[in-house]
């Protein structure tokens, strides 16, 4: 996951000056410092919420969605970005 918040603070330009930063509003950086310590979390595929952010994470990535593979293991995660074929092994 850790993966991911880094590819989205490069995306909105988060990895620019503290300047970047300050302009954010204060729920947007409430909100973006929650979802860095979510970062720190591993990957738990014991844990029903991580499988259904798993989940959900899939089916928004994708036009027409495939099911999420069982074993979450698919070449699919290669078209997310991911690196393997399966995300909980990044």
């Amino acid at each position: 996951f850790a993966a991911i918040v880094a590819q989205i603070a490069v995306t909105f330009g988060f990895t620019k000056p503290a300047s970047t930063y300050a302009k954010l509003s204060e729920d947007a950086k409430v909100k973006l410092n929650m979802l860095a310590m979510r970062a720190d979390v591993a990957y738990d595929e014991t844990k029903i919420e991580h499988v259904d952010a798993l989940s959900a994470l899939f089916k928004a990535s994708f036009e027409h969605p495939a099911k999420l593979p069982r074993d979450l293991k698919s070449e699919i995660w290669k078209n997310m970005g991911w690196q393997g074929v399966s995300p909980a092994t990044d």
